[in-house]
């Protein structure tokens, strides 16, 4: 009987023990980070400014909103021309409506234009729109630049 007993306390300590350590094993390590509305704008953007820099296109076209992306594919907006170089591109204001669904970033920086001419501490306005909880840069397609 007491053999028994002995068993059945084992085998209840084990199963409680288990069963406390998957709880445990199933909870994050620490609680998910929220960044504000203006700190996730402002990563996009950096994004955006540093592929610039570094002539990486394709994550320009990835963060570019839907409207653009449906009426320029990858490939296409991958061949355009550049002519502007890109340097010391810095975020100076981010100002975001107050639906939370559109923003402006102001940028400085130096562009360089074909033929080697610089334009320092050129302040540029940017326009971005939420899309499905995350920022995207409005790009404004030739037709879109000509019809609005």
């Amino acid at each position: 009987m007491k053999k028994q007993q002995s068993n059945l306390f084992i085998s209840t300590t084990f199963f409680l023990l288990f069963c406390a350590v998957f709880i445990v094993g199933c909870q994050p390590a620490t609680p998910p980070v929220t960044m504000s509305p203006e700190d996730a704008l402002r990563q996009r953007a950096e994004q955006v400014l540093d592929a610039q820099t570094n002539n990486d296109w394709g994550v320009v076209y990835d963060l570019a909103y839907a409207k653009y992306r449906e009426s320029v594919t990858r490939e296409n907006f991958l061949r355009f021309q550049r002519t502007m170089g890109y340097k010391d591109l810095k975020i100076k204001d981010i100002v975001i409506a107050e639906d939370g669904n559109s923003a402006k970033v102001t940028v400085t920086g130096t562009y360089s234009a074909m033929g080697g001419k610089d334009f320092s501490n050129v302040p540029t306005i940017q326009s971005w729109v939420k899309e499905n909880g995350q920022w995207y840069q409005v790009i404004l397609s030739f037709q879109e630049m000509f019809t609005q």
